[in-house]
C-alpha cells in the first residue's frame, strides 16, 4: 500500500530526488513528482499544451479511474477503460473517447471550444495513421444514433464525415 511507499518517498523528498506537493487538482493526499516533471507542468499552467491520445487502459490516465469522468449533459454512459479504447486529452482534460474497435465515441464538455475539438480530432486521425487503420466508423456518440448528437455538427465541422448516418474519422494520405 501507500503507506510503505510513503516512507522511501519522504527519504527521496529529503534527498532532493522527488517534491512533494499537490500537483493534481481533485486528487487527494501527498503527491510526489521529479523536479522536472514540477516545472514542465508549471509550463502547461501557463500556456495550453497539445492534444495528447492515451490508451484506456493507460496508467497514465487517471480519468475513468483515480478521478471521475467530467459531468456530461444528460448523464450519458461513461467511456470504458478498455483494452483498443483511446481518449483525446488536451491541456490534461478528456476531449474524446474513442471506444474500443472505433464503433462509439464520447464527447466531453470541454469541446466547445471548436479549437479544442479540432486539436482532439488531429490527434485521434494521428493515431489511427500510425496504427495503419484506414478510418473508424462511429456508430455512436454518448450512447445514441450520432446523427442525434447535439455534437454532429461540431464533430463534422472538425473533420469527421457524415456518412450513413454514422460519422467516420479518415486519416489522412
Amino acid at each position: 500500500g501507500f503507506s510503505a511507499l510513503y516512507e522511501v518517498l519522504r527519504s527521496m523528498e529529503e534527498a532532493g530526488q522527488v517534491r512533494r506537493g499537490w500537483f493534481v487538482a481533485g486528487l487527494g493526499g501527498a503527491q510526489f513528482a521529479v523536479p522536472g516533471a514540477v516545472d514542465r507542468l508549471r509550463g502547461w499552467r501557463d500556456e495550453p499544451g497539445p492534444a495528447l491520445v492515451l490508451a484506456g487502459t493507460d496508467p497514465a490516465l487517471a480519468w475513468g479511474a483515480a478521478a471521475p469522468w467530467p459531468a456530461r449533459a444528460g448523464d450519458p454512459p461513461s467511456p470504458r477503460r478498455e483494452s483498443g479504447a483511446r481518449v483525446a486529452l488536451v491541456d490534461g482534460q478528456p476531449v474524446l473517447a474513442l471506444g474500443k474497435g472505433g464503433r462509439s465515441l464520447h464527447v466531453f464538455p470541454v469541446a466547445r471550444d471548436p479549437a479544442v475539438l479540432q486539436s482532439a480530432v488531429d490527434a485521434l486521425r494521428g493515431v489511427l495513421l500510425r496504427a495503419r487503420r484506414s478510418a473508424a466508423t462511429i456508430k455512436r456518440v454518448d450512447g445514441g444514433p450520432p446523427a442525434d448528437s447535439p455534437w454532429h455538427d461540431a464533430l463534422v465541422a472538425a473533420g469527421f464525415g457524415s456518412d450513413a448516418g454514422n460519422l467516420r474519422l479518415v486519416p489522412p494520405l
